[in-house]
Formats: structure tokens, sequence, C-alpha cells
């Protein structure tokens, strides 16, 4: 897991915002879906990137999703699902080729990304965009040449 120290404020809540989500839908764990919603409830550097690369916001993609749960019960702590453990572990190995030494939203969208396919994890390509577009958006922002 990421250290949360190592992560800047705007993560954190990016991470409170996914379980609220994942609450809201009576999930049993934080799914790469509630990451990618939290994401794009911050409004931040990620969320400018998944606009541009695929056109999401917000309101489009979760009317993709299960309707929230309308029970209104109590937040509970939910675990992160292995898909989204993956790709918070990824997210630290985006760090390097970037050069930084924290976590913000946009490591956390690169991870989320390349761990991106797999049978319960994110699939970009029904978003419309791919991890490599994605990357080229966030480095593009961050005003960095996409290694090769």
């Amino acid at each position: 897991m990421v250290k949360p120290e190592k992560m800047t404020d705007r993560s954190r809540r990016v991470l409170a915002m996914a379980g609220e989500e994942a609450n809201a839908r009576g999930a049993d764990a934080v799914e790469p879906q509630h990451l990618l919603l939290g994401l794009l409830r911050d409004q931040g550097l990620a969320q400018c990137a998944l606009g541009n690369a695929a056109g999401l916001d917000y309101e489009k993609y979760s009317a993709t999703l299960p309707h929230p749960n309308d029970q209104g019960g109590p937040q509970r702590e939910l675990p992160f699902s292995e898909q989204s453990q993956s790709a918070l572990d990824a997210a630290i190995e985006e760090l390097s080729p970037l050069g930084h030494n924290y976590v913000g939203t946009e490591h956390l969208l690169l991870g989320l990304a390349r761990e991106s396919g797999g049978a319960e994890s994110l699939d970009l390509a029904s978003l419309g965009t791919s991890f490599s577009e994605i990357r080229a958006e966030v480095y593009g922002i961050l005003g960095h040449d996409v290694p090769q």
C-alpha cells in the first residue's frame, strides 16, 4: 500500500472519495471503478487528463455504473480490492520516470491506467482511451517528455 506520508492531500482525498463511492454503491471493497470516480470527482490534474484523453467526466462515467445504494447507511471503511491495490502499487512505480518523491493524483491515474484490462479491473478501451494516451496527457500537462 502507498504510505500516507508520501501522498499529497489531494491523493488522500481521492482515496477517501473512492471509499465513499464504493459505500454508496453497496460494494464490499474499493474497486478500480471507484478509484476512477474519486479521480473524476477531484477535478484536478488526473481529471483533466481523463477529459482530454477520453472525454470523460464524473457524471458521464458514473452513469455507466450500477445506481448508487439508496439505503443511506453509515459509511464503512472498506478494503481495497486486489485490483485496486495493484493500481496503487503501480502508482509508486510511476514516480521514478517523473522524478517525483510524492504520490499525486497523476500517479494514481497512471497506476490505475497501467493496471487496466484484467477481468475485474478498469477497461480503458471501453472508455475510449488507453494507457499510452493517458500517459501522454499526464506527461504533457506536467511538461515532461514521455519516456520511450
